[in-house]
């Protein structure tokens, strides 16, 4: 899809569904954090950032499950800047080869168990989008 190639990422199946379900039920877009509902429980974006805390908090957000791996820049202060507003954050890494059989079903659980509304996010939105999806 030429929207996958103009953000710069490679295309392929995965890549399309992400665009799809995105161009259709696009929630929330605050500065830089696009906030995409997936259904009433789970909403899904890519980076967070700090101006789009309160954002999160308006949504009614109780958990944000980060999949980013320590060594992704981004959002350093997120867990603590987020328990300042009440919101937990759970942090669970999915790689970006996303095993089906192990990454997926452990990323899956935590999901089935943190309080609800949630965010998943990673660091540009696929591997949430995939979790969501």
């Amino acid at each position: 899809m030429k929207q996958a190639a103009d953000a710069g990422l490679m295309e392929n199946p995965f890549t399309q569904i992400c665009w799809r379900v995105g161009k259709d039920i696009e929630h929330s877009v605050h500065e830089r954090t696009r906030i995409v509902r997936v259904d009433e429980n789970v909403y899904i974006a890519g980076q967070i950032h700090a101006d789009s805390l309160q954002n999160i908090k308006d949504l009614g957000v109780k958990s944000v499950i980060n999949l980013r791996d320590k060594s992704e820049l981004g959002f350093e202060d997120l867990s603590f800047e987020l328990s300042k507003i009440g919101v937990e954050c759970i942090n669970d890494p999915l790689d970006y080869d996303m095993r089906a059989d192990t990454d997926m079903d452990q990323v899956l659980s935590v999901l089935d168990k943190c309080k609800k509304p949630c965010l998943v996010f990673c660091q540009v939105g696929l591997r949430a989008a995939a979790v969501g999806v």
